[in-house]
């Protein structure tokens, strides 16, 4: 496993890389080329992937907390069980990505683009869609929707079922 803590890979060629498990908790990957790289099980919280290149990547139970994904390409990526709580998704391109079970809690989706995207049990609770392109996206009646902002407003749909049991 890879300690790449707060490293700087601004522009890094990644190219399928194998970064399994990695710890690259604030690191800049700007611009980086993750194409079809593993990173399942990676730790990437607070890390930088702005404008990064992330087609087709495994990002499978990756940490993404409050990861900058701001036009980042991950079209065809595998996000399931991925946590974005909090994570900047404005301007991202997710047509095709697998986002089945991800947290997407207060994330912003702000003009993302999630054509064809898979949000089945999703967590969007607090997210912000506004302006997102969501054509042919798949399951996103199964998504788990409370205070969610979508184009066409707001839906709480879920609000009761997330309360804590008393």
């Amino acid at each position: 496993q890879a300690n790449l803590y707060l490293a700087n890979l601004e522009r890094a060629n990644l190219y399928k890389a194998n970064l399994i498990g990695a710890k690259m908790s604030g690191a800049d990957l700007i611009r980086a080329n993750l194409y079809k790289a593993n990173l399942h099980k990676a730790t990437l919280m607070r890390a930088n992937l702005e404008e990064s290149a992330m087609q087709g990547a495994n990002l499978s139970v990756a940490n993404l907390y409050k990861a900058n994904l701001e036009a980042a390409n991950m079209s065809e990526a595998d996000l399931r069980g991925a946590y974005l709580e909090e994570a900047d998704l404005r301007g991202a391109y997710l047509s095709g990505a697998n986002l089945n079970k991800a947290q997407l809690e207060e994330a912003n989706l702000s003009g993302a683009y999630l054509s064809g995207a898979n949000l089945g049990e999703a967590n969007l609770s607090g997210a912000d869609l506004s302006g997102a392109y969501l054509k042919n996206v798949i399951n996103l009646d199964t998504a788990i929707k409370c205070k969610t902002i979508f184009p066409w407003g707001e839906e709480n749909l879920d609000c009761a079922k997330n309360q804590p049991i008393k």
